[in-house]
């Protein structure tokens, strides 16, 4: 609860005076949530906490009415079809982002399946270029934030908390070695913006140092899939991370543990059509074996 509270309620509504809350704060709140891809059932746990929030301070006469009871809650997504790039879409992807400044971005999203959030929340002192492994410790998103008169949003960083978010994810080489060329590309921009470079140590940042927002990362990521000609959006990059992983036999448990999924039924559930296609092929591979082993009994003539 405690996280739920630090990570979806107080940066949107946090600076509200009790008094001062309404509804339309409320259903902003959980509309946001649903954008953000935020499960029915954790938006509707957010609201419960509300809700029990504000009915206490009605009964302890702060408030005249729980406003939260005006608020209807967003509906349930019908189940998103997960999509994968195949390895000829792979193929073009990377062949469009050439000639891209955030090419290292997208790259790292590909060979590692972290989120948008933690990508841009990344930095420099995170990597460890030596062990080949990169530390997830924050998430970057734009929230809503509420003035006196009119509503805005701004970005904020979050450090995550939870063990399952806190978490090591190894380093492919070609992911360590863009990397690289992208931590001298930004050398040379240090140089050139000079005393107005803001030096946050993020890993991609503007080109004066600024955190990126994540929508102009959006805006790049579609542009750059309208050249490539695929149908994707970014959380495509996390599917196919995971699905190769399962298609070159790794084990779950690992790919929940670097996807950093709370539990491996959350993995199974995503990729049970990867595993489901998998099954099938040790069942082709046991008839095959047993073929293999019926036919060279029959070649030597031994008895059976």
């Amino acid at each position: 609860m405690k996280q739920l509270i630090r990570v979806h309620i107080v940066p949107h509504i946090g600076n509200l005076k009790l008094k001062d809350i309404r509804p339309e704060h409320l259903k902003q709140l959980y509309n946001q949530k649903k954008e953000e891809g935020l499960s029915t059932s954790k938006i509707k746990h957010i609201h419960t906490i509300l809700h029990s929030a504000l009915k206490q301070a009605v009964k302890s006469g702060l408030l005249p009415r729980n406003v939260s009871e005006a608020v209807t809650l967003p509906k349930s997504k019908k189940k998103e079809t997960i999509k994968v790039l195949t390895l000829e879409e792979e193929r073009r992807f990377l062949e469009a982002l050439e000639v891209e400044r955030l090419k290292p971005a997208f790259v790292l999203a590909l060979t590692t399946g972290l989120r948008l959030g933690e990508i841009l929340a990344l930095k420099w002192s995170d990597i460890d270029f030596e062990k080949k492994i990169l530390t997830v410790k924050r998430t970057i998103l734009r929230a809503r934030t509420y003035g006196s008169t009119e509503t805005t949003t701004s970005l904020i960083v979050n450090e995550v908390k939870t063990p399952n978010s806190i978490r090591i994810v190894p380093l492919a080489e070609i992911t360590l070695e863009e990397l690289k060329k992208h931590k001298e590309a930004q050398e040379k921009e240090k140089e050139q913006a000079g005393a107005g470079y803001i030096d946050n140590d993020y890993v991609f940042c503007t080109a004066v140092g600024t955190p990126i927002d994540p929508r102009n990362f959006q805006r790049t990521f579609y542009r750059i899939i309208k050249k490539a000609e695929l149908d994707i959006n970014f959380h495509a990059l996390r599917h196919t991370f995971a699905t190769r992983l399962l298609e070159s036999n790794e084990q779950p448990k690992v790919i929940q543990e670097i996807l950093g999924h709370k539990d491996i039924s959350t993995t199974l559930n995503i990729y049970s059509h990867v595993l489901t296609e998998m099954k099938e092929s040790v069942a082709k591979k046991i008839d095959s074996l047993f073929k293999s082993f019926l036919y060279s009994k029959e070649d030597t003539g031994s008895p059976g």
